[in-house]
């Protein structure tokens, strides 16, 4: 087969080596790049799952601790996320804020989805190239084919004698971009639809999290109450935001 593959490739013209390199390059950038996302979507998938045991465990957001894992972990990225705006608005104590209950949770809602969505695009880059060299690798390897095979029967046409043996090599050398197209093209796409099942699937975890961290951030921490009324006048008075077993 490499025999095969280097006497077409010698018998090509300066377009068809072109078209050629080009794939191998496509080949080389694109699986580099599958190389690495299979190893982060792996390590965000085990992080996550540290991450959720040791999650389970704990009584409550105040005593948990985030365990230390290396890569990619979006569970504790939206964890973090969601105390960090609860600790900035209660700063650790007592604080009065201009923010009604329902719009401190809106925000950290906010926030923890926002959260989500940078994970899901850090983890889902690169997935446009393999994408793009999916579908334009067969058309690429095409045009070589075709320019290949233009050239192949205009040189017939100037031959004095036309055979198989003169119209054999420039056509196998013209076929050869067409497979090198496929070749390119097929694991692109395969590992392209891989990505997008493996991203899905830690975007439901991150969601389902979310709604986790949704109730807890509600029951737990922190304690939001809201002064009844200033001394003195009987109005209303501002939102404070209360650590649980601060008085």
């Amino acid at each position: 087969m490499w025999t095969l593959i280097s006497r077409a490739v010698k018998a090509s013209g300066a377009i068809e080596q072109a078209i050629l390199y080009l794939l191998v390059a496509f080949s080389i950038f694109s699986w580099g790049l599958i190389l690495m996302k299979i190893r982060a979507l792996g390590a965000a998938r085990r992080n996550n799952r540290r991450f959720l045991a040791i999650f389970d465990t704990s009584e409550g957001l105040g005593e948990f601790a985030p365990p230390k894992l290396s890569g990619p972990t979006p569970l504790e990225a939206i964890y973090v996320a969601a105390l960090d705006t609860l600790e900035k608005a209660g700063h650790g104590g007592f604080r009065r804020v201009p923010l009604a209950p329902e719009k401190l949770h809106e925000k950290v809602m906010l926030r923890m989805r926002h959260t989500a969505q940078d994970e899901m695009s850090e983890l889902r880059w690169g997935s446009g190239f393999l994408a793009s060299v999916g579908s334009s690798s067969p058309f690429i390897g095409l045009f070589g084919t075709v320019w290949g095979i233009m050239a192949t029967f205009q040189a017939l046409g100037d031959a004095r004698s036309a055979s198989l043996a003169v119209v054999a090599p420039g056509i196998s050398s013209a076929l050869i971009a067409t497979a090198a197209g496929l070749a390119v093209a097929i694991p692109a796409v395969m590992a392209f639809n891989w990505m997008q099942s493996r991203v899905e699937s830690l975007q439901e975890d991150a969601d389902t999290f979310i709604e986790r961290m949704d109730f807890l951030t509600r029951t737990e921490h922190p304690a939001v109450a809201i002064d009844s009324t200033v001394p003195g006048n009987g109005t209303p008075a501002s939102i404070s935001v209360k650590e649980p077993g601060r008085q």
